[in-house]
């Protein structure tokens, strides 16, 4: 039978675990997206994109075209968006492998198929951006988009059922 104190002390190593995983979560956020953004500014910047212009596009994807007219406004805004994108998928990661003494597939897959949502998403949103093809052409693309994701992720679940088993396929 568990006592009061030992009661507390459990309440306390669950809190230091929950804020210490909280701190790994802003931690790799914070760092993930730090190193994403610096590989954009000098990648596009050999090109000649300055590196406001590169924040004005991340937030264009929610201010629309007008946000390339919005000054520091939209800038400051693209640097929020980017880094919260960035600390959503840390804490997507954490979650689904954390309270797990190995990585087992459930965990894996659950991340997987978390992450891969959120890139689609991003994926329609730049497409929003040209304007609309005839329907033909959104019919093919539609099916060709459906066809491709379910390829990716049997091939996908696939390398992640070989590997929690494992059987290295690299």
């Amino acid at each position: 039978m568990a006592t009061t104190g030992t009661l507390q002390n459990s309440a306390a190593q669950t809190y230091a675990r929950g804020a210490r995983g909280l701190g790994l979560v802003l931690a790799g956020g914070v760092v993930a997206g730090a190193l994403d953004l610096t590989f954009a500014v000098v990648f596009y910047g050999q090109q000649g994109v300055p590196g406001l212009r590169i924040l004005q596009f991340i937030a264009s994807g929610v201010l629309g075209r007008g946000s390339f007219q919005m000054g520091l406004a939209s800038v400051a805004l693209g640097a929020f968006f980017h880094f919260f994108i960035s600390v959503c998928a840390a804490a997507i990661y954490y979650l689904s492998v954390s309270g797990v003494a190995c990585v087992n597939m459930e965990s894996m897959l659950r991340y997987e198929f978390c992450v891969h949502a959120l890139i689609v998403l991003a994926f329609l949103n730049f497409l929003n951006q040209f304007r609309t093809p005839p329907m033909l052409v959104r019919a093919f693309g539609i099916a060709a988009v459906a066809f491709f994701t379910a390829a990716g992720l049997c091939v996908q679940g696939w390398y992640v059922w070989n590997f929690t088993r494992g059987n290295w396929v690299a």
